[in-house]
């Protein structure tokens, strides 16, 4: 007769694969550069698309020219004095940088809420669409270059997002179920926490 050794450990079985600490760096930056490229792609095709417009219809210069006009007149002439012409340049730039910052923040989010990136994206080009047609010089038409912008983003955001690997199966469980209604040549089934000896034959 065969001897049985018990498995009395109680520790967890190693996983494959890197820890959780050295996975979360590379990961965090991946989901920053997916998030700043999506609402790149959507500002630069905002903007292509108003070139076909016309008008004051792109997203990020038409959020820039309204904040243009309800900011306070002491601060208008301040933004004169500091930078002259290039006032509404500069505005505009902030906007770009505002934009980018929090671009990166949403697409670390995504990684976790991938619905984060769509609400974001969708809320970018509303909020373009509404300031476009806001506008006195503009019509309902200017709100289609933030259409178009949302649909790129979207795009581009579905187009990169990681994937979710499959969870590996458990073990025991494949080897449980050929073990029911199975021919008899097969070997029993152990037991978890049993290990069979070498010695000891199958079906014995």
């Amino acid at each position: 007769m065969g001897s049985v050794a018990l498995n009395t450990s109680t520790e967890p079985l190693p996983t494959a694969g890197h820890p959780p600490q050295e996975r979360e760096g590379p990961a965090a930056i991946v989901g920053g550069a997916i998030g700043l490229l999506s609402a790149g792609v959507a500002v630069s095709v905002g903007h292509l698309a108003a070139g076909l417009v016309g008008g004051t219809s792109s997203p990020v210069i038409a959020i820039g020219s309204t904040a243009i006009d309800a900011s306070p007149e002491w601060l208008k002439s301040y933004a004169i004095r500091t930078f002259g012409t290039n006032d509404k340049a500069v505005l505009v730039a902030g906007i770009g940088l505002v934009v980018a910052i929090l671009a990166i923040i949403i697409g670390v989010i995504t990684l976790h809420r991938p619905r984060a990136g769509v609400v974001a994206l969708v809320a970018l080009g509303t909020l373009g669409a509404a300031a476009a047609v806001g506008r006195p010089e503009n019509g309902l038409g200017a709100a289609v270059p933030s259409v178009v912008a949302t649909g790129a983003g979207l795009g581009t955001f579905w187009r990169l997002r990681p994937r979710r690997s499959p969870e590996p199966a458990r073990p025991g469980r494949s080897s449980h179920r050929r073990s029911i209604g199975g021919d008899s040549s097969s070997p029993a089934p152990v037991r978890p926490g049993w290990r069979r000896s070498p010695d000891w034959p199958a079906g014995s």
